[in-house]
């Protein structure tokens, strides 16, 4: 980058330099040697050549916290390669990818392997998130079922609009259904039903009627609003259109550092999906296994997830199991991928 970064940076420590001092200093320097020294824990990650295009494999020593190798590929022939010319390694954190656990397994058999918990929780927190999404989803279909039932015998102008809206978009459901059935391609059926062809590809893969969402407040329709003011209900509080990652960070997050308009957001998503509250407890759960090291805690807590109701979770929970050894020392060493994640992604 030349010396000017270098003499502005000095100037405002009060070491003025020029940027020719800067790099003749620079270039006379001689930095010791990074393969210098035995390398007895080493952190493995893939590092970006040129990102979404090309990875390979930079390797650091953690006790030093410094880069000894960049591996030109990302493979677990490469790393256990590496491995095998270096046999002083003890200890392999990585992250839970399979690639670089075959490659430790292959090249540096005796050596012991650890997750990074980073991932650990980052993993958790994509199960939390997709079984977020399912409750949301079966929230909304018990929202239409219940809106199908009539409360009352006499339908507002609002509610008799909706529904003969609602009938006339089955209709032509069903009709772009019955042509496809007749083997008409899908950019046929939107020329003839003079519809958008992915419109018409979603409602021939839906495997029944798709809803619209509705969104009601006070400005767009007074009269939805009035009608469930009269019925006891305050529409703020029973929307079921949460962001699923907002409500993931609350889920998995202690209750004492929660703030008021977070605990409302989340008690919002709470009153809708009830059974959310048996996820938070097993997210939370783990999060503090983690964080007091109580390693004797994680075979009963993969037995619950895997035993609750939650699909996702019992398998991130099966995966855990899979990678026990790594897992549990992930817990109770102190190693982690942390000082390399940092430089994988410049």
């Amino acid at each position: 980058m030349g010396g000017r970064p270098g003499s502005h940076l000095l100037y405002q420590l009060g070491i003025p330099a020029s940027t020719d001092t800067v790099l003749r200093r620079v270039t006379q320097s001689t930095f010791p040697s990074p393969h210098k020294g035995l390398a007895r824990v080493l952190g493995v990650d893939d590092g970006a050549w040129r990102k979404q295009q090309k990875y390979g494999t930079m390797l650091m020593d953690l006790k030093r916290g410094r880069v000894i190798d960049l591996l030109p590929v990302r493979s677990a022939e490469s790393f256990a390669a590496w491995l095998r010319s270096h046999p002083e390694v003890e200890l392999i954190t990585r992250d839970r990818c399979g690639l670089y656990a075959d490659g430790g397994r292959q090249g540096a058999p005796k050596a012991a392997q650890i997750n990074d918990r980073y991932h650990l929780v980052s993993n958790l927190s994509e199960a939390v998130e997709r079984e977020v999404q399912q409750l949301q989803i079966l929230a909304r279909a018990e929202l239409v079922r219940q809106k199908e039932r009539p409360i009352s015998g006499k339908l507002t102008l609002v509610e008799a609009r909706r529904q003969r809206c609602r009938q006339a978009r089955y209709e032509r459901y069903l009709a772009v259904k019955e042509l496809g059935r007749q083997g008409k391609t899908q950019w046929a059926i939107a020329e003839q039903m003079r519809m958008q062809p992915e419109t018409v590809a979603r409602w021939l893969h839906a495997p029944e009627f798709p809803e619209r969402k509705i969104r009601s407040d006070r400005r767009r329709d007074p009269a939805r609003f009035l009608q469930d003011q009269e019925r006891g209900l305050q529409p703020s509080l029973t929307r079921t259109h949460l962001a699923a990652g907002r409500v993931t960070a609350l889920l998995m997050k202690p209750p004492k550092p929660v703030s008021f308009e977070q605990k409302r957001y989340l008690d919002h998503f709470l009153k809708v999906g009830p059974a959310a509250y048996k996820l938070r407890q097993l997210a939370l759960q783990f999060r503090a296994m983690l964080q007091w090291r109580r390693s004797q805690r994680l075979s009963p807590w993969i037995e619950k997830a895997i035993a609750s109701p939650f699909s996702f979770l019992g398998q991130f929970a099966r995966t855990l199991r899979r990678d026990w050894p790594a897992v549990e020392r992930s817990i109770t060493r102190p190693w982690s991928n942390g000082p390399l994640e940092g430089r994988s992604t410049v």
